[in-house]
């Protein structure tokens, strides 16, 4: 056995592996040995069946298996010199049949061995937000609001009034645009939070009529598949719906169980307090990935960005918050994103590699243990996966590498 290979961008290899005709000749015979040896023939005893027999029946079956059992024994053979860390599914791209020999070239992507630099003293701009009574109070008012009484109105649509409607939305040329297609939608009249072209059109109207209007979207529009777009937007109402709120702050407290609404603010704020860390973290961390990023300028393999698409969009339909039926438009939106995730993990695993960052076996029992007492049976029995005992240790390992970042961290506020 022969071999040579070619380092391509983006971490993928290209291996060429070739055997001479008496190797390949060599394992064939073997493989149908072992087919003469099992197989049954009427008149023929087992394992006496003539060799020309079995070919003329399984010669095709018989080529495959040779070439996938030189495939697999040449590919380990390489492995075990040259120490590939294999990240995608080695894939054969060709097999080529030659006078001497027969080629077999395979293709995959290696997880990139670089390493990360500059990530001793990192400094970001990050400004931390307060609680405030007027976030109190406006959370308060978003949860009066979400449990009004709501009730069927007969007459024209007011502000503060919820439509009930079908709403299509087409494009310049007329068509109806895929995955903006609503039925039963429901639309508040609220000024600052509503299009005020949506608000002019609906204001006024009443159960049963049918409203037609065009309207441009901004080009900074956060839905990239209205962004800049010029629509025609048909809608029904079905129904009208007035809101009865709780104006008594008192009142709504005690609906809720809480002795007074002091003590709802309380919550509130210590809520929102929560959310503020959480959200603080996460833009923290994402800072200082972007830093470590720009100091450290590298693309991922292409089979990790997939890796973490597909884990993307996975979660988004098991949340349920999936807007559209086509994974496409899924993977154009989430691309970037899929991007950056490839590139944080390289940059985690690579410094946790440099820094000798290591979970320890008391750390990983201790989540396995937390698993195993999860009251709902096959989350428990999850603990026994040998998969989950490595997505674990991973976990750690990251969550102990960006400790160790953030340590290095020097936060600026502007």
């Amino acid at each position: 056995m022969e071999y040579n290979f070619e380092e391509k961008e983006n971490w993928h290899v290209v291996l060429n592996i070739s055997f001479t005709n008496e190797e390949f000749l060599a394992e064939y015979k073997r493989i149908l040995q072992e087919i003469k040896n099992e197989v049954k023939m009427d008149g023929f005893r087992p394992g006496k069946v003539p060799e020309n027999l079995i070919e003329s029946k399984y010669k095709t079956q018989i080529e495959e298996e040779t070439e996938e059992k030189l495939i697999q024994r040449g590919f380990l053979n390489v492995l075990k010199e040259k120490e590939f860390h294999i990240l995608s599914r080695p894939v054969v791209s060709k097999v080529e049949k030659g006078i001497e020999k027969i080629n077999f070239i395979v293709e995959f992507d290696v997880y990139p061995e670089i390493e990360i630099k500059n990530y001793e003293k990192i400094t970001i701009d990050l400004k931390k937000k307060e609680v405030d009574d007027d976030m109190i109070q406006n959370n308060i008012k978003l949860l009066k609001n979400l449990y009004a009484k709501v009730e069927i109105k007969n007459g024209e649509i007011e502000l503060g009034d919820v439509a009930i409607v079908d709403m299509n939305f087409k494009d310049e040329e007329g068509k109806v645009m895929e995955d903006l297609s609503y039925k039963d939608f429901s639309i508040e009249l609220k000024e600052g939070e509503l299009f005020p072209v949506f608000i002019e059109n609906l204001k006024g109207k009443k159960k049963g009529d049918n409203v037609v209007f065009d309207h441009k979207y901004p080009d900074d529009y956060q839905d990239e598949v209205l962004k800049g777009k010029k629509v025609t937007i048909e809608i029904n109402i079905k129904e009208v719906m007035r809101k009865s709120i709780e104006n008594d702050d008192e009142v709504f407290a005690k609906n809720f169980g809480f002795e007074n609404f002091q003590s709802l603010k309380d919550i509130t704020r210590k809520r929102l307090e929560n959310d503020i860390n959480r959200e603080y973290e996460l833009e923290k961390e994402e800072k200082v990935i972007d830093y470590i990023i720009k100091e450290n300028p590298f693309e991922p393999p292409k089979s990790l960005i997939q890796m973490h698409l597909e884990s993307i969009i996975n979660s988004l339909k098991n949340s349920g918050k999936n807007e559209f039926e086509n994974d496409e438009k899924l993977q154009e939106l989430y691309l970037n994103y899929a991007v950056w995730r490839a590139k944080r993990e390289i940059i985690l695993t690579r410094i946790s590699a440099q820094e000798n960052i290591k979970a320890t076996e008391e750390e990983i029992q201790e989540e396995i243990t937390k698993i195993k007492q999860h009251p709902n049976s096959k989350v428990s029995q999850m603990a026994e996966d040998e998969g989950v005992r490595e997505e674990i240790e991973k976990s750690i390992i990251y969550s102990k590498t960006m400790d160790f970042i953030n340590n290095r961290v020097e936060i600026i506020q502007n």
